[in-house]
């Protein structure tokens, strides 16, 4: 029988990387935490899945069994110990082809869900018209949904939204190639601009009967 001898060498993350990114606080400077108690080191990681090109099972999947408390995801911002605005800022950054396209942020008492808006992202800028029209063919409903019968809501059947096709992802009645049904989708605050212009149209059309009435009122 013979004998192989396999000779140890210590982990880098050069020698590491045909095989991913690995952890490592070397060369990086902490950021002290809590006070002086604690150091935080960022950007030690990055996860990507080009080499395959996303194909596959999710990149990211975080799982938490129904029984005991607590939450599945936790973020904490913590500020630097004599830089009380250094907690504020982006939680969560979501780009796609390396351009920004949306972020979670906190100012230490509240957070907000951003999507990219700039003016300069822009481009074919046009007035919305005929917004009254367009939301009389919105359809509003009440109801529950069937994994939660005791939770009433208001909402939208989602491929009944024709107003505002880009507040709708999927297509009504998919199904992947195992018969799964694919769920539609809304982000309801896609509505938001059309409820705007409406409601703009309609205070023209008040205000002008007011004009109207208080002009025969004085006649």
């Amino acid at each position: 029988m013979t004998e192989k001898i396999i000779t140890p060498i210590p982990i880098t993350k050069e020698n590491f990387a045909k095989y991913g990114d690995m952890i490592s606080t070397k060369d990086i400077k902490p950021l002290e935490i809590n006070n002086g108690y604690a150091k935080r080191y960022d950007g030690i990681a990055n996860l990507n899945t080009s080499s395959d090109n996303g194909a596959g099972f999710e990149f990211v999947s975080i799982v938490k069994n129904g029984t005991g408390v607590g939450t599945c995801v936790f973020i904490n911002r913590l500020a630097a110990a004599g830089l009380p605005d250094s907690g504020t800022g982006k939680l969560i950054e979501f780009e796609y082809n390396s351009s920004n396209v949306g972020s979670i942020t906190t100012n230490g008492s509240a957070t907000a869900y951003n999507v990219s808006s700039d003016y300069r992202l822009k481009e074919n800028v046009v007035n919305l018209t005929d917004a009254i029209t367009r939301l009389k063919t919105l359809k509003t409903y009440r109801f529950n949904y069937k994994n939660n019968s005791e939770l009433t809501v208001d909402g939208f059947l989602a491929h009944e939204v024709t107003a505002v096709p880009e507040a709708i992802t999927g297509t009504k009645d998919q199904v992947d190639s195992n018969g799964k049904p694919i769920y539609q989708g809304i982000d309801q605050s896609k509505l938001v601009p059309l409820l705007t212009a409406a409601l703009q149209e309609a205070v023209v059309k008040i205000e002008t009967l007011e004009t109207k009435v208080a002009a025969l009122e004085a006649g």
